[in-house]
């Protein structure tokens, strides 16, 4: 995105069926960094700003029919500047060892996915590949101006 805006949904892209993938204690966070690409630690990611709660559940289940989307209304829009780069973090405490099969694309050489299988760890292990996401968002308007000086003459 090269566009400041409030993020209102964030969606990922299944490529394959999946009934009834549950997670427990789901949070998502969105994280604005000028890095350009990732390194081990979560927190270091963040580029020395504060990432920002947008969904939590307590139990959330996803049901996909195939190649499809599906994704989570931020409990609060998320202010988006349009110029750094944006983390998108999906952490959970327990699961039913349901998998959702999302699509990603190569990313090779930058590092662009960090994961781990513990909630609470500091650091990760790093990918060269991404999930297909997608953002809803609200633009922010230009701001009136006035420019210039216009001359006109009528009978």
């Amino acid at each position: 995105m090269k566009f400041a805006g409030d993020v209102t949904r964030v969606e990922w892209n299944a490529s394959a069926a999946v009934t009834g993938a549950g997670f427990g204690d789901v949070e998502i966070t969105l994280c604005e960094t000028s890095l350009t690409q990732l390194t081990t630690s979560f927190r270091g990611n963040y580029g020395g700003n504060t990432p920002a709660l947008i969904y939590s559940n307590s139990w959330l289940v996803v049901t996909t029919t195939g190649d499809q989307w599906f994704g989570f209304d931020c409990a609060k829009p998320f202010a988006y500047g349009g110029v750094k780069n944006l983390v998108v973090e999906m952490r959970w405490r327990r699961d039913n060892e349901k998998t959702v099969t999302s699509w990603h694309f190569d990313t090779k050489p930058a590092f662009r996915l960090n994961a781990v299988g513990t909630y609470g760890a500091e650091q990760g292990k790093l990918g060269t590949w991404c999930s297909r996401h997608r953002f809803t968002y609200t633009g922010v308007g230009v701001a009136p101006t006035s420019l210039g000086r216009v001359r006109a003459l009528f009978r």
